[in-house]
């Protein structure tokens, strides 16, 4: 630790750790400066500083040691105990321990709220409430799950969802009586909320992640022709049926490339369906493909769902096809990189928000092969199960 007690000095130091990527270091000199100078701190040291450890704590979640998430977003926050992003972050990194209470917390977020707009739903009564998402499927998806619970509380329910899905989340029965609109469409309500604070508001925690089995659903209409469609090529039942998307769009590290997925198709007694749409799908364009490979890709969100329905496993990325084929019950295997996302802890197989997931990790960054060689071995006894069984048995 530096000597010079000024606060000049003391930034001078905590920049020196940041830009050197010593994140012990930083918390050190960031606890010295702020112990010392407390409400004394300068303005823009104080936001100069809570920046740095912001950038360092999304740094460590996505490229390690893992060890100081948490420590660094907890001293961001000290530093701006307002900041949206700094609360945001502190709250992904809670969630990677699976502390679901600390991370959600009204406690911690209140000092935000309490001056916010006057139409901020805060848990409580209200005649009609907006639910907005700006985040992707996969987040909107893992987080339907609370809307039923948020249904019983206002008096009407309006919640807008991704592009193009309002028939896949309208027709499932565990969201019955929501109002599902898409993006843009304009509505009255006393009051909004984003989708990703609804457990804070909600004061949920661990229960209200892990109570929930499959809830959405197929339609029973379309699910009969995708099934014997699907059949067919399954030999009616008796190959095992594997769905598979390897795209992570604008994301790269979560893309598992198509070629990395060539040793699983050497299995005989199964047959795979290219489950990707979208620009990812390029990758098997004028590539020469396995005979018990077969495209399946279709951009409509209804139809995905019936597919995924249809396999015995759907293996993909951390997208939102497996969100979809985790929600709706069906056995799915993700491919994680080294360092996964927030929602998918650090080290275990399993996780709490789908009970039908199994998750497979790089062993080192940038290591697919030893994903799909896991998955290799996790298939070849799901091949056995089937064949001794005579139909699909769970993760």
């Amino acid at each position: 630790m530096v000597e010079d007690g000024t606060q000049a000095g003391r930034v001078l130091a905590i920049k020196g750790r940041y830009e050197a990527r010593d994140f012990s270091g930083l918390i050190e000199e960031a606890r010295a400066l702020h112990d010392r100078h407390g409400d004394a701190l300068d303005p823009p040291v104080r936001e100069a500083v809570a920046i740095m450890l912001h950038n360092a704590s999304c740094v460590a979640m996505e490229q390690g040691p893992r060890d100081k998430v948490l420590e660094l977003a907890e001293c961001a926050v000290r530093y701006d105990p307002a900041s949206l992003h700094a609360l945001g972050q502190r709250m992904y990194a809670h969630l990677s321990r699976g502390d679901y209470a600390s991370a959600w917390a009204w406690e911690s977020w209140e000092p935000i709220f309490r001056d916010a707009l006057p139409t901020m739903w805060r848990g409580g009564r209200t005649d009609i409430l907006l639910i907005i998402n700006s985040n992707g499927l996969g987040d909107f998806i893992q987080y339907s799950r609370f809307l039923p619970a948020v249904r019983e509380r206002v008096g009407r329910l309006i919640v807008q969802v991704p592009l193009n899905t309002t028939a896949l989340f309208g027709q499932s029965p565990f969201l019955q009586g929501i109002e599902f609109v898409e993006p843009g469409a304009g509505v009255a309500c006393t009051a909004i909320c984003e989708m990703m604070l609804l457990p804070v508001m909600m004061g949920a925690g661990r229960p209200q992640v892990t109570a929930t089995g499959a809830y959405l659903r197929a339609p029973p209409h379309r699910l009969t022709h995708w099934q014997a469609l699907v059949d067919g090529y399954g030999d009616e039942g008796r190959k095992l049926t594997v769905g598979v998307s390897w795209g992570g769009g604008a994301r790269r590290a979560r893309t598992l490339p198509f070629e990395r997925l060539l040793p699983l198709f050497a299995r005989r007694d199964a047959h795979f369906f290219g489950l990707q749409n979208h620009a990812d799908k390029a990758e098997i364009f004028g590539r020469a493909l396995p005979d018990n490979f077969t495209d399946m890709g279709v951009f409509d969100a209804v139809n995905l769902s019936c597919l995924c329905r249809c396999m015995d496993v759907v293996i993909a990325p951390d997208m939102g096809v497996a969100h979809l084929s985790a929600a709706l019950g069906g056995e799915t295997w993700l491919a994680l990189p080294h360092f996964a996302e927030w929602r998918w802890g650090m080290e275990s197989t399993r996780t709490d928000w789908y009970p039908t997931m199994r998750l497979f990790r790089q062993p080192e960054p940038g290591d697919w092969d030893g994903v799909v060689e896991a998955m290799a071995h996790r298939l070849a006894e799901r091949a056995r199960s089937k064949t001794l069984e005579g139909g699909r048995a769970l993760v």
